[in-house]
């Protein structure tokens, strides 16, 4: 088919013609078309998510506008984030990519993220109040304060069997890159400051 076929006919397309149009036909005018919407986008980098950067220097682009591919992916957490041990393995690359990005230690497995999940029950390690993953912040822009976080008790230690625990959101932030030991300490501290002057 020509290019004007291909596009006059892009919904019923097969993935190959349609593959076809945008490899020969659009992408050198700096197009794309979405394979869910069937929008011809102009300056595709603009509208389509980076799938990967191949070895040979070239740039592979999401299949799927940004706009479809964060609604399925909207879509799919929604229904993950109501079996915790769904959701832990869905985002255990992202862990393991977090741990690449700031050069620390990574041994961590999903089977142990989701046994730890079931020995906690639930509950924050520092407070024991109950953590859920469906939990969702009104702004829908960060995490809620009671949504589960991996702490590193140690953050010098790294993403490692033995010094994660899973802790509310809020926790995680205050905690920052305190070990274990400080953390508990100034809680204590402020505590007890807070009890002799109210």
């Amino acid at each position: 088919m020509t290019e004007q076929e291909l596009i006059a006919n892009v919904k019923t397309l097969t993935p190959l013609e349609l593959r076809t149009l945008n490899r020969y036909y659009l992408h050198p005018k700096n197009q794309r078309c979405c394979s869910s919407c069937f929008v011809i986008f102009d300056n595709f980098t603009e509208h389509f998510h980076i799938k990967k950067h191949c070895k040979s220097g070239t740039t592979s682009y999401n299949t799927k506008c940004a706009k479809c591919f964060n609604k399925i992916n909207q879509t799919r957490a929604t229904v993950y984030r109501k079996d915790p041990h769904q959701f832990i393995k869905s985002k255990f690359s992202a862990i393991r990519h977090r741990a690449k990005v700031i050069g620390c230690a990574f041994d961590l497995t999903v089977d142990h993220l989701q046994k730890l999940w079931d020995t906690q029950q639930g509950l924050c390690y520092y407070t024991d109040t109950s953590i859920d993953f469906e939990l969702i912040a009104e702004s829908g822009k960060a995490p809620h304060n009671s949504t589960p976080s991996l702490d590193r008790l140690d953050p010098k230690q790294g993403y490692v069997i033995g010094n994660v625990v899973w802790c509310a959101y809020a926790i995680n932030r205050m905690k920052n890159d305190f070990t274990y030991e400080q953390f508990i300490y100034m809680c204590g501290h402020i505590s007890k400051t807070r009890s002799k002057n109210d």
